[in-house]
């Protein structure tokens, strides 16, 4: 996953652009999911266009007795962070 300054907006990194930061990928064994492939932050903060959603990280998603993290960005730019129960398998 990247962090970087998207000046035309293409949601991919180019040549140009300035990378801020990369996070490593989560583990084969566990799952991050978004709805959307991007999120886009205007000056003030807030996300530019209806980008909210909640992040879903599943660690080892093999163990159906362990508890994910849900990491919530609202339209403004607030992020929360809670336990959920959604990595547990039925």
């Amino acid at each position: 996953m990247s962090l970087f300054i998207d000046k035309d907006k293409s949601t991919t990194l180019d040549d140009d652009e300035l990378l801020l930061s990369t996070f490593e990928d989560v583990h084969e064994a566990d799952t991050l999911e978004y709805p959307r492939s991007a999120i886009t932050f205007r000056p003030d903060g807030s996300l530019n266009g209806f980008q909210n959603g909640t992040f879903i990280y599943c660690p080892n998603s093999d163990k159906a007795d362990l508890e994910g993290l849900a990491l919530s960005v609202s339209q403004t730019g607030r992020i929360r962070i809670k336990s959920t129960d959604k990595c547990q398998k039925k």
